[in-house]
């Protein structure tokens, strides 16, 4: 699950959500903000999140999709 951060939802991306994706069974969560231009990545350890802060300069990968990498520095580098 992708979630991209507003300011009209952040307070649900980060605390809310986190616990309905658990009760779903999503095995992982990424909250990216552009606002920080940072990003969350949540992976799944049994009932419970297991959360990775990335700067800019992160490189999100997972193994849920072999070969894929988000490079935030690209991501964040389109014009707000």
């Amino acid at each position: 699950m992708v979630e991209v951060v507003s300011k009209t939802s952040r307070k649900r991306d980060y605390e809310k959500k986190p616990q309905e994706y658990l009760a779903a069974a999503v095995r992982a969560y990424w909250i990216v903000d552009p606002l920080t231009r940072t990003a969350t990545v949540l992976t799944r350890r049994g009932d419970d999140w297991r959360r990775t802060k990335l700067d800019r300069r992160g490189v999100v990968r997972t193994a849920l999709l072999p070969g894929f990498e988000l490079r935030l520095v690209e991501l964040f580098a389109v014009p707000d």
